[in-house]
């Protein structure tokens, strides 16, 4: 997780949808696209007790999968007609300013390897990385974007 671990800088709740970590990073990067006064604590509306299917993040990497509860649970607009499915009340900007720095450094990372193993003007052989017909893949490789161009 790239949150801080206890503290006035730390996200105290469970990650989850439209909740204190979503909404610390709205503050962050983009303040003027949230209205806090209209921020709601919230919690979900359930058919069953807490504890058998995850949330949709897969916070708790619990057996079932959040989508799997679907049809044994409430629809989103039922169980959280507020649209929110969390805390964020508690948010705040300074709680994003560590995740994100921690997010951009790793994205970072991320760009500098795909860099070094395919350097600009280089791809992976297309042999590799599919098993569609050759014809197709050599059009798509080469940039024929002809409208009804079947890719799969």
């Amino acid at each position: 997780m790239f949150a801080p671990i206890g503290g006035e800088e730390a996200i105290g709740t469970p990650f989850i949808h439209a909740d204190e970590a979503e909404a610390s990073g709205g503050l962050l990067m983009f303040s003027e696209m949230l209205d806090m006064s209209k921020a709601v604590e919230t919690v979900p509306d359930s058919l069953l007790p807490g504890g058998h299917f995850d949330c949709s993040v897969d916070t708790y990497q619990r057996p079932q999968r959040w989508e799997q509860g679907q049809g044994h649970n409430k629809i989103e607009i039922r169980g959280t007609p507020e649209g929110v499915v969390g805390s964020p009340t508690k948010g705040t900007a300074k709680k994003a300013k560590r995740p994100v720095a921690a997010f951009l450094k790793y994205l970072t990372l991320v760009h500098d390897e795909i860099l070094e193993a395919f350097p600009a003007g280089t791809q992976p052989k297309v042999e590799d990385v599919t098993v569609r017909r050759r014809k197709r893949n050599g059009a798509i490789s080469q940039g024929a974007h002809e409208p009804g161009l079947e890719v799969s």
